[in-house]
């Protein structure tokens, strides 16, 4: 093969890789984390879930009246991990109306919202202990569902089994993102008293960790925006494809010369 030939291959394989190269540099995550072996953090933005008006609570409740707990106790729904994001089964339980407040037999109005669910719980013991003897209360979240949409692998609506849901766990859910996606700019959108928040998150950072949104809310959507990595990606497939097929024919030509 001539030699300027041969160099010329040499350069053209060397800019495809350096390019891919620079591609993959904007993958990481967290790359300002300090290289230590171990690093430790306070953690001071673990905001605790309140109840929302439309929120489904579930309520068991037990006492030494067994056959006096089931007017307490509606059947609920159990909902698996795994649940598909297109498949999300009914919740039953009881629906936080528009004024925050749950309706409880015997009971009545019990105002609700805003509370965490270990306030309402014990609200709801102490009103209990009239009507029952030793009342015990459990109270959860049953509707507790994300949206994960745009550039990521699984985009769908997942539903939370506890009060404890951060973004980079929601986006885990949804099979992380894609390589081309734009780290630095996740999009968190939240309703929350009666107005809508836009929220701009940057996961390629440590400071993720120490944001006040980190940890999700009810009906919290996360969108996640396709950056100019993949253009560049795909610009490099296209140029790689292009460069094969020069070689090949310049090949072929030297083959049969």
């Amino acid at each position: 093969m001539n030699p300027n030939i041969r160099y010329y291959i040499c350069i053209l394989a060397v800019s495809l890789f350096c390019s891919c190269g620079s591609y993959y540099k904007h993958v990481p995550y967290f790359r300002d984390l300090p290289p230590q072996v171990v690093v430790n953090q306070d953690i001071e933005n673990n905001n605790l879930l309140l109840i929302q008006p439309n929120d489904i609570l579930g309520v068991k409740v037990a006492s030494l009246s067994p056959e006096a707990d089931k007017a307490f106790n509606p059947p609920t729904t159990t909902i698996a991990i795994n649940t598909s994001p297109t498949e999300i089964p009914p919740a039953e339980g009881f629906l936080v109306n528009t004024a925050g407040e749950i309706q409880i037999p015997l009971i009545g109005n019990i105002l609700v919202a805003g509370l965490t669910t270990t306030q309402a719980k014990d609200i709801l013991t102490k009103k209990l202990s009239a009507v029952l003897k030793n009342p015990v209360v459990n109270i959860r979240l049953l509707n507790f569902t994300i949206s994960v949409f745009g550039d990521v692998r699984r985009p769908g609506i997942y539903t939370v089994n506890n009060e404890r849901f951060t973004v980079i766990e929601a986006l885990v859910r949804a099979g992380d993102l894609n390589p081309g996606a734009m780290r630095s700019n996740i999009l968190l959108v939240r309703e929350i008293a009666g107005k809508r928040q836009f929220i701009r998150l940057d996961i390629s950072s440590q400071s993720i960790f120490k944001s006040p949104y980190l940890y999700l809310k009810n009906n919290d959507m996360i969108y996640v925006e396709p950056g100019n990595i993949r253009e560049k990606r795909d610009q490099i497939v296209s140029t790689t494809q292009i460069a094969t097929a020069v070689v090949t024919f310049v090949l072929l030509l030297l083959k049969f010369k």
